[in-house]
């Protein structure tokens, strides 16, 4: 993930301003995209939703939002 490589650069369906507000929807959407190839085997900047996927696996694993991780753990 960090490294571009995960395979969903883009999604499929645009998500609208609201849906990117709420957060959720836009998770929703990236775990329904099918990866452009095999995770690992090539890369392409993920600008799209790498705060997304990054966000979703520290919410995951410390049950914090990413602002209030790094506050937490940062700042």
């Amino acid at each position: 993930v960090l490294g571009h490589r995960a395979g969903v650069p883009v999604l499929d369906r645009t998500p609208s301003f609201a849906e990117i507000a709420e957060w959720a929807p836009v998770v929703h959407a990236v775990e329904e995209q099918v990866p452009l190839w095999e995770p690992g085997e090539a890369y392409e900047y993920h600008g799209h939703v790498f705060g997304f996927l990054v966000g979703e696996i520290i919410r995951r694993i410390t049950g914090l939002t990413p602002g209030r991780f790094f506050r937490e753990a940062i700042g």
